[in-house]
């Protein structure tokens, strides 16, 4: 039951989301990212159900999607983690902030530029832009994600945001959207772990605002199209999914 965060809070402004916040905070939160991400986000777990059976069927690289990918962390974990299982991913991460690609740029991934010739890098492909934007080139992805996306947006957004991502879908694509299932324990949790930590990022005062943005599993399957499924997974997580195959493209 929740009491504190019975109602979603959109109206909640996340300093990342500020063009004016300090850029080196900003920068410092990306990386921060990378360890919150896998601590708390759970795609090891997601990686193990759907990604890997999914890549392991394919006679070729699997084509992946990150939408709102940010710093790129997701992106870079995944393309990891199928590198160490035998198999290939070639991602295109995108994200219409450019001070995400900055970021990205100054720390190295941009380009190719890591000298390692065979660096999983070389797999990756940083873009800004939206999604309409790829919908107008052609382009079509095996498996599109994201990660902490669908709470920074109304419900006209989302309903958006799954008609470009089923365009973007190939006939044999899966669609799998990962973010905060709100809570009260989920954010009394979040605010001890973080209680003194992440001194110069926006982690803990962002992280607690996604929190109350975020949406329960029922307020999506309400807001959704019937053609996806909601699900929640342990840790306070709610994972959307659509399956190509199993529907028409109209």
């Amino acid at each position: 039951m929740r009491l504190f965060l019975r109602n979603r809070r959109p109206e909640l402004f996340e300093q990342m989301d500020n063009p004016l916040c300090d850029q080196e905070a900003l920068f410092r939160t990306y990386d921060a990212f990378e360890r919150v991400n896998r601590n708390l986000a759970g795609w090891r777990g997601l990686y193990i159900r759907y990604i890997r059976p999914m890549a392991r069927e394919l006679d070729e690289a699997l084509t992946l999607l990150d939408i709102g990918s940010g710093g790129g962390d997701i992106t870079r974990a995944i393309c990891r983690w199928a590198a160490q299982d035998g198999l290939v991913v070639k991602a295109t991460a995108l994200d219409i902030d450019r001070r995400a690609l900055d970021y990205i740029s100054q720390r190295g991934w941009a380009n190719h530029e890591r000298t390692q010739p065979h660096s999983l890098d070389t797999h990756i492909s940083y873009r800004q832009g939206h999604t309409q934007e790829l919908i107008g080139e052609g382009l079509t992805f095996d498996l599109i994600i994201t990660n902490h996306v669908l709470h920074h947006m109304s419900n006209e957004e989302c309903l958006e945001l799954c008609k470009h991502a089923e365009l973007l879908c190939n006939d044999r694509g899966l669609v799998l959207f990962n973010d905060i299932h709100r809570s009260d324990l989920a954010y009394g949790l979040f605010s001890l772990a973080t209680l003194g930590r992440f001194s110069g990022t926006f982690i803990r005062g962002d992280g607690l605002r996604s929190i109350q943005r975020s949406y329960t599993v029922q307020e999506l399957r309400d807001v959704l199209p019937t053609s996806w499924s909601v699900n929640k997974i342990w840790p306070f997580r709610v994972v959307v999914t659509y399956q190509a195959s199993d529907h028409e493209k109209q």
